[in-house]
């Protein structure tokens, strides 16, 4: 074995002193020369995530001169200010430690084992540069750490620390930041009918109709989905859920049962909103808040009751071309209840006053499918075959009164004129002063 370099030829013991206090300064009677202390950085800084515990590491190296066998050096540490949830330790840094001595005698350098001496005691004097590890570990709170190290000579003549107290020393600092997890006005909320996708809609953030029955049924009314956003993307904060009007809320990753009650809720990041229908028809506000206040949103989802008439809200054309041509969303025809909230899901029938001009049908008018239903139903008219231009017709769009005992309607109309063929075209030509001209000259 080599006498010139190996590191179990080192007279070292590293002890961590764990807690608080403030340690003094006194002069040393050590016979060891050229002692000095090191460490790789004063000040390291960090950033915790969440809860999750992190650790700070530093290089401390001790260098000095022996002047007999058995002189040796040993190194602690303490934690002298800052949160109280860390602990620190002491232990040998092998890959970075270094001898050109022989002398001294070897021991164990970690902090859980500073047993008897093992090795040989050897005859020359030399420098020794050692390297121990300082590790402030279980961090999970933000502060400012303070550690203090020192070294501790021991001579030949000694066999404790007492009679030569620590003599250098070094402070290393530790600025722990806490991750920035609050949720910022760039965070959106998105709500869709049922349980469409963020995808199966518009753009995020901007919403897609929530309309639903009132009747209590296994099915979402609708779902909202949040996501949280900050300047360094790490958002990640619980929100609370309030509704205010006739529904039900749960907050999950998926959807579970139904619930009986239920308009207060606490958002975790990640999960979405499911609103239910608490058997009442009107409209429902959900505001979402988080719990530092950087990001409020509200939705609002709407319960439609039973169906109380229909009318024509939007005319697009009631020209119909001649022979037998469909025309598509020709008008445009709402469902109301008694508050005034669309109703979908409705059949439209069409029963036309001449059907030899315009076409009678069932179901002619629909409402939008998937995630867009609204209550807005768009109508198709068909002219007859045999129909020519000029002739006229009303058509009476009707569905079922679910208040009727006898099978009533409720009904709206719409009167469709006829067109033909175009019989003539004229081009007139014109001068660029719009004067009429019949001939023009070259250029």
């Amino acid at each position: 074995m080599s006498t010139k370099t190996t590191f179990k030829r080192i007279a070292l013991v590293a002890v961590a002193a764990l807690g608080f206090g403030m340690l003094s300064v006194v002069p040393s009677n050590s016979a060891l020369i050229g002692q000095t202390l090191t460490i790789d950085a004063a000040a390291d800084a960090l950033t915790i995530k969440g809860t999750n515990a992190d650790t700070a590491t530093a290089i401390v190296t001790s260098t000095f001169v022996t002047t007999a066998a058995y002189d040796s050096i040993s190194v602690s540490a303490a934690i002298t200010s800052g949160p109280t949830n860390a602990t620190l330790k002491v232990e040998a840094y092998d890959s970075s430690t270094s001898s050109t001595t022989v002398f001294g005698i070897v021991t164990d350098t970690t902090v859980n084992d500073s047993s008897a001496a093992i090795g040989t005691t050897e005859s020359n004097a030399g420098t020794i540069t050692a390297s121990f590890q300082l590790s402030l570990a279980g961090i999970t709170k933000a502060g400012t750490y303070t550690v203090l190290a020192y070294a501790t000579p021991y001579t030949a003549t000694t066999t404790t620390a007492a009679a030569t107290p620590y003599t250098t020393t070094l402070t290393w600092t530790i600025t722990v930041t806490a991750q920035d997890l609050l949720a910022t006005g760039a965070s959106t909320s998105t709500m869709r009918d049922g349980t469409a996708t963020v995808a199966q809609g518009t753009a995020e953030g901007t919403d897609s109709t929530s309309l639903s029955s009132r009747s209590i049924t296994s099915s979402v009314a609708s779902t909202i989905y949040v996501t949280q956003r900050n300047a360094t993307g790490t958002a990640n904060e619980s929100m609370t859920v309030v509704v205010d009007g006739p529904a039900f809320i749960t907050t999950g990753a998926s959807v579970t049962a139904r619930p009986t009650e239920g308009t207060v809720a606490t958002l975790k990041n990640g999960n979405n909103i499911y609103v239910w229908s608490n058997g009442t028809a009107g409209t429902a506000t959900i505001t979402i808040k988080s719990l530092s206040g950087g990001f409020t949103a509200t939705e609002t989802a709407k319960f439609y009751g039973t169906v109380t008439g229909i009318a024509v809200t939007t005319v697009t054309s009631t020209i119909l071309r001649a022979g037998g041509y469909a025309t598509a969303a020709t008008i445009r025809i709402t469902a109301t209840d008694a508050l005034g909230l669309a109703v979908k899901d409705r059949t439209v029938n069409a029963t036309s006053g001449n059907s030899g001009v315009v076409l009678s049908g069932s179901a002619v008018c629909t409402d939008a499918s998937g995630y867009v239903t609204d209550g807005v139903y768009s109508c198709t008219a068909t002219s007859a075959a045999g129909s020519v231009s000029g002739n006229s017709a009303t058509v009476t769009y009707s569905i079922a009164d679910p208040l009727s005992t006898t099978g009533g309607l409720l009904t709206t109309t719409q009167t469709y004129t006829i067109g033909g063929s175009v019989a003539t075209e004229v081009i007139s030509l014109h001068a660029t002063d719009l004067t009429a001209k019949s001939s023009f000259s070259p250029g």
